[in-house]
């Protein structure tokens, strides 16, 4: 049975806290109850009826938990996650645009354009930088109605021109609420504005003077017009694919993930796999390499993909000079990352199914079930080509052997060092002091032979001597 989700609150279309739109109802509910076991509903359960249109197509659905609706039948079905994805991969990329300063005309132009070839190679989920229809870099502009009409106005010609793409793109730019500014990431999809989240944490320190101009997202829980719509303004928010439900999409804003409790932390605790931000991290020396560590450590301890897109060369230089540093990260493990100042755009596939198994194995994952609960909105979209990714990415021929010399040096060290450990534990406990073992000559005897020498020198460091007779 399929789970569907429905916001009880409305009935004309417009979504709202605690669930998410997927059709309309078009007859009145019934009020019944299931006289026989179906599809393993208890006997008599007192149910709601509603026939609901969902698309292209109606189904009979019920109300069960307040909150769920599970779809009883229907016809012209549209559910090909089967065929979406192939064992569980979804085709990614992080893009950053060659753009121009304050000029939002020429910078859509620049998103456009990557995000059609984005799509022409198969990609589903595509990320993009920080306040990349501006530029991150306008300083004082940001104050100014001139540069924030022109981001909306960029954002309505993306939406228009991509409206045929078959991805998710979360795209940043200011956003303009009642008397304060947000630094937002725009979710879209098939011309369509999903979700506005604003960055959480502002930077005021060091080289960065957000707080100059933007607000914080904590706390705020609102909704706006923006390009003829009206999405939601909050921080909370999870995107679902409707195709796929294991693949759910959270999004945070650079500083966030350099925050003591980052947001993707509760998203992935949500159910989000993947985890996109949208950065215009700055380059100092050193600091690849430690947003390389943040980025890999975040996605292993919350066990998702996270695809990391980065500000490039387009930005100002006149405080700050950005890389372009693109990552994508499964579980911890870099899949696909750029060289810095190379504006490259990297694609790969992450193996959502194998982050859900990964979660199911390990005990302490927190995951709760139920989004709406901690104050999270639901938004679902869908993918309508059924097509198979292709798989791009690398995979080692001896997975288990690391592939450099050094790195397979320090593997037979520790291994040596983990059973020469366990093994001097029990030859202490005994009292034994001596081992035979035999030799053939064989590969395996040799290694034998080391691990024996091994474990009897580290008695010997002990304080026991091994070779007494």
């Amino acid at each position: 049975m399929q789970k569907m989700r429905y916001n009880r609150s409305e009935s004309k279309g417009a979504c709202g806290r605690g669930g998410a739109y997927v059709g309309r109802i078009i007859s009145a509910p019934t009020e019944t109850s299931v006289p026989t076991p179906l599809a393993g509903i208890p006997r008599k359960l007192h149910v709601s009826i509603h026939l609901m249109e969902t698309g292209d197509h109606r189904a009979l659905f019920f109300l069960q938990s307040g909150r769920d609706w599970d779809m009883m039948g229907g016809e012209n079905t549209r559910w090909k996650g089967a065929f979406l994805m192939r064992d569980g991969f979804i085709k990614v990329a992080a893009g950053t645009p060659n753009i121009r300063v304050a000029d939002c005309e020429y910078n859509a132009g620049q998103i456009i354009a990557l995000m059609k070839e984005a799509a022409a190679q198969g990609v589903k989920v595509l990320a993009l930088p920080e306040l990349c229809v501006t530029g991150y870099t306008c300083g004082d502009l940001f104050l100014q109605d001139t540069l924030l009409q022109g981001a909306e106005d960029a954002l309505s010609r993306i939406l228009e021109e991509t409206s045929t793409l078959d991805m998710l793109t979360a795209v940043g730019l200011p956003v303009r609420c009642q008397n304060e500014l947000y630094n937002c990431a725009a979710v879209i999809s098939k011309g369509r504005i999903l979700g506005l989240v604003p960055k959480n944490h502002i930077p005021n320190y060091g080289e960065f003077y957000e707080a100059r101009w933007f607000t914080s997202g904590v706390g705020l829980d609102s909704s706006v017009t923006l390009c003829g719509q009206y999405p939601d303004l909050y921080s909370s928010q999870l995107f679902v694919c409707e195709e796929m439900p294991n693949l759910t999409v959270g999004v945070e804003l650079c500083e966030d993930l350099w925050a003591v409790m980052p947001p993707s932390t509760h998203l992935a605790a949500l159910g989000a796999t993947v985890i996109l931000n949208l950065s215009a991290s700055d380059e100092v020396a050193g600091k690849s390499a430690y947003r390389r560590q943040l980025v890999a450590g975040q996605s292993g301890r919350l066990v998702c993909g996270y695809v990391y897109a980065d500000a490039g060369e387009g930005e100002s230089t006149t405080d700050l000079v950005h890389a372009g540093h693109n990552m994508i990260v499964e579980n911890g493990v870099m899949l696909a990352e750029n060289p810095s100042f190379k504006d490259l755009d990297i694609i790969t596939e992450i193996d959502v199914k194998r982050l859900m198994a990964e979660r199911r194995r390990m005990t302490t994952f927190p995951l709760y079930v139920s989004p709406e609960k901690m104050g999270y909105q639901i938004h679902t979209f869908r993918y309508e080509k059924a097509e198979k990714t292709e798989l791009t990415r690398y995979f080692e021929k001896t997975p288990f052997v690391p592939a450099t010399k050094t790195y397979r040096e320090e593997r037979c060290d520790e291994i040596l060092n983990i059973q020469a450990s366990g093994l001097a534990k029990r030859l202490r406990h005994t009292g034994c002091q001596s081992a035979v073992i035999g030799l053939s000559g064989g590969l395996d005897r040799g290694g034998g032979l080391r691990f024996f020498f091994t474990l009897f020198h580290s008695c010997y460091l002990a304080g026991m001597n091994p070779y007494k007779k």
